[in-house]
């Protein structure tokens, strides 16, 4: 049964829209990598709540952006096989063109976030542990700084993505990259030029609500104009049916009367 007001096809639509699966764009999974960096799920031992809780958290915040839109039914399970996907095409095609070219390929932000995580997300095992520890459990210390400058530098980059024109201004005003202007006090020729070009702006504006005021006052008299000519016309017509009216009744009576006078 449809809702009311909706017409069944407006309903159809809308349901394919909402099953139908999200595509994977470049810049999605530049933003899912992004997002991945800072969250940091492989922080978590494999298999745990933990970890989980992580790649839900991913999830989240991806849908939050305002570009690249993504669905709101995104799922931890679909960012953590993208990720993983992606992982393994980026280490198949690196491996791949070292081999053809001999040289190290060309890459792009998202072969750079693809390596970063592909080397977080490997783990091994401990000799006498079955259990599975992240990457970063067995770094050394400069490689941790390493790490976590990583994960600094990709929340900035995050935030950066994130802000609207306002915080991005704001922010390049607090790093020193744009001179905030300063209000300089005004002399006494810059305040008569600055009277003068306000009377001026005040003027050019009035004149402007004067023409405008005008062409209302033509455009109402037209309209005026046509609707007297209309009543004229519509009484013309009438008039004219009248007087076709009274000629028939006329006519009418007349045969009238001559009929009567044949019988006569």
């Amino acid at each position: 049964m449809t809702s009311k007001g909706k017409p069944p096809e407006t309903e159809v639509e809308v349901q394919g829209q909402i099953n139908s699966p999200m595509e994977w764009t470049k810049r999605r999974d530049t933003m899912l990598f992004r997002e991945v960096l800072v969250v940091n799920p492989y922080q978590a031992n494999k298999k745990t709540v933990q970890r989980g809780q992580l790649w839900q958290t991913v999830a989240a915040n991806l849908v939050q952006l305002e570009e690249p839109v993504f669905k709101c039914s995104l799922s931890k399970r679909s960012v953590q096989d993208r990720c993983t996907l992606l992982c393994e095409k980026h280490k198949k095609r690196m491996k791949y063109e070292m081999k053809a070219s001999g040289i190290s390929p060309q890459v792009t932000e998202l072969d750079n976030l693809i390596g970063d995580i592909g080397e977080r997300g490997g783990e091994r095992r401990v000799e006498g542990n079955t259990r599975h520890k992240p990457l970063s459990f067995f770094l050394g210390e400069a490689q941790k700084k390493k790490v976590e400058q990583d994960q600094r530098n990709a929340v900035d980059i995050r935030k950066k993505a994130m802000e609207r024109f306002g915080e991005t201004k704001k922010r390049k005003i607090d790093e020193g990259e744009i001179e905030e202007k300063k209000r300089k006090r005004r002399s006494g020729s810059d305040t008569l030029q600055f009277v003068m070009e306000q009377s001026e702006n005040e003027m050019n504006t009035r004149e402007k609500e004067l023409v405008l005021e005008k062409e209302k006052q033509t455009r109402e008299e037209q309209r005026h104009n046509d609707f007297k000519e209309m009543m004229a016309q519509q009484m013309a017509q009438q008039q004219q049916q009248m007087a076709q009216f009274q000629m028939m009744f006329m006519q009418q009576n007349n045969l009238m009367l001559s009929i009567l006078e044949k019988k006569s």
